[in-house]
């Protein structure tokens, strides 16, 4: 996981960078406009969105589904 710790704009910079480090999970620290954080790249691979979810790779899959059930 990136940290970007500079004020990175959400208009295009931002998309530009995770465009560079290959959609990788980052974190924005400073982000002009925007109260927090801002975070990108969760979704770009399973074992991120996975810790994002606080489960196991392999139990992806079936929490998603369960999820879509029961939302």
């Amino acid at each position: 996981m990136r940290h970007i710790e500079h004020p990175v704009t959400p208009y295009l910079e931002m998309a530009r960078l995770v465009h560079a480090l290959d959609e990788e999970l980052t974190v924005f620290e400073s982000v002009p406009g925007w109260v927090g954080r801002a975070v990108a790249g969760v979704c770009s691979r399973r074992r991120y969105l996975a810790l994002a979810l606080g489960v196991a790779e392999g139990d992806l899959l079936s929490t998603m589904v369960r999820a879509l059930r029961a939302p």
